[in-house]
């Protein structure tokens, strides 16, 4: 995108009220029951293979086993979290407390809510609404005086407190030290921007950080990010950039201007478009035409007109013709190219090296290209010659190395390698996750799941509703 990365909006914040329920992940959220915990098993979707927090509704209880299918934690809990530092978030009759990977209870069961553990530290939020937060031993080492209370993040976190009827952010470390006072009326975890935050303050924004200096006061209508060492900001209406010490390098003077990229930021005043540079000279006046790219490496930038794409250097010429209706990023010397429906792949110099005949064509992965044709799913090599035959309705792609990969036919889901052997049958509903952790993965079918290893050998039989990979600890959370 031209324009760089979308702007933080302003995130109103509601005031406190008493008696609150426990918040969602973000703590701002939508306010959840007690009993659920947001991390404890994923609900696959069966054509998207998509994931999701599963319903606390349905019927059934939480617990874990062992490589060999022995229960470890008995099958009595609402909810179970997977192990962090050997740790479990559970919940049972409406209450929440953390065991650890003996099912041994570390922390005592309360009416409480209590996030996954991140950073080393979970959120530990009363029914009434003021939050804390756990270590690592189970210990809350940060008290629930908080209404609000963000995940730490390198060390830090921003939590909230009613401040004269307001509710106000400030940063504290892992001791609760207060780093930032409680001043913002937006501030979080999720603004943090290479060791600086933005803050809101009486409805502007402005940038601190992390030891609580104030470069930038809340002066500013809109704060984007840092982009090659600048934020984006607007006042009175107008774009300028400030750098990371908060100095107003580029005044807020032109009606629009965006992120720097490759050097360069796209300002628009009117009708009149130009390119400059960091020291604000106009490097390329691109009035009158339709760039939606800066000039990158290669000198060259994107034209997009009448819904075709085509490429243009800084002596106006069109290197590439407005031709194709998509043009992908380069990759291993290779773009994605769409013309009309069909897709293929052009090299560095714009040749066709893969044919415009593909349904769909994916990115390369160690040296295979999945794509469709006639809705069915192969793979091609880099020279279009064809590695797994088109004979599948889906297959997922090669990932992080591995030589097996899920695919699907209209039996059902099974595994196959890169030459498209069938390791696992076709015969399985639903497929969580294709890990395979201690050898074994979780697969569903005919309404059960199980464990297989890689040579499709049931080593956990199908009893569990629902079932999650093994982790570090060798267990699994399952549900029965």
């Amino acid at each position: 995108n031209i324009d760089g990365p979308p702007l933080l909006k302003h995130v109103a914040v509601e005031k406190p009220k008493r008696a609150r329920k426990p918040r969602s992940e973000s703590g701002r959220g939508k306010a959840q029951s007690a009993s659920c915990i947001d991390d404890v098993l994923y609900q696959a979707d069966e054509e998207s293979q998509g994931g999701r927090p599963a319903s606390t509704a349905q019927s059934g209880l939480y617990g874990a086993i062992d490589t060999t299918g022995q229960t470890i934690i008995p099958f009595v809990y609402e909810n179970l979290g997977t192990p962090f530092y050997g740790l479990m978030t559970a919940c049972k009759d409406g209450n929440c407390g953390v065991l650890n990977t003996r099912g041994e209870v570390v922390v005592d069961f309360a009416p409480a809510y209590i996030n996954s553990y991140e950073n080393g530290m979970a959120r530990y939020t009363l029914q009434e609404g003021d939050c804390g937060y756990l270590d690592t031993l189970g210990q809350l080492v940060i008290p629930t005086v908080y209404d609000r209370c963000e995940p730490f993040f390198d060390s830090l976190a921003w939590v909230a407190k009613t401040v004269d009827g307001k509710l106000r952010y400030g940063l504290i470390d892992q001791k609760g030290t207060v780093i930032i006072p409680f001043l913002y009326d937006v501030a979080g975890s999720h603004l943090n921007m290479d060791d600086h935050y933005k803050v809101q303050q009486n409805g502007q924004f402005g940038l601190v950080d992390r030891q609580g200096r104030v470069l930038a006061e809340p002066q500013y209508q809109s704060m984007g990010v840092f982009s090659e060492g600048l934020c984006q900001v607007r006042k009175n209406g107008r774009y300028g950039f400030i750098n990371s010490s908060g100095e107003e390098v580029i005044a807020c003077s032109y009606p629009w201007a965006g992120y720097f990229i490759n050097g360069q930021s796209y300002t628009r005043n009117g009708q009149q478009i130009l390119f400059i540079n960091q020291e604000e000279e106009v490097v390329f006046d691109a009035t009158g035409l339709n760039l939606t790219s800066t000039f990158g490496e290669d000198g060259l930038a994107k034209v997009e007109a009448g819904g075709k794409v085509g490429w243009m250097n800084r002596e106006r010429e069109m290197v590439v013709p407005l031709k194709y209706r998509v043009v992908g990023e380069l990759k291993n010397g290779r773009r994605r190219v769409v013309l009309g429906n069909q897709e293929g792949m052009v090299n560095e110099q714009w040749e066709v090296i893969i044919p415009i005949v593909y349904d769909n064509i994916g990115s390369d992965a160690n040296g295979l290209i999945i794509a469709t044709q006639n809705n069915r799913t192969g793979a091609i090599d880099s020279l279009n010659k064809q590695v797994i035959p088109f004979s599948f309705e889906y297959i997922e792609g090669f990932r992080n190395g591995q030589n097996f990969t899920l695919a699907k036919q209209a039996s059902g889901f099974g595994v196959i390698d890169r030459r498209g052997k069938t390791l696992i049958p076709f015969e399985y509903k639903r497929v969580p996750q294709l890990a395979f952790p201690f050898g074994l993965c979780p697969f569903e079918k005919d309404g059960k799941m199980g464990f297989l290893n890689l040579q499709g050998e049931v080593v956990i039989p199908f009893v569990y509703e629902r079932a999650l990979p093994f982790a570090v600890e060798g267990i699994a959370v399952c549900k029965k």
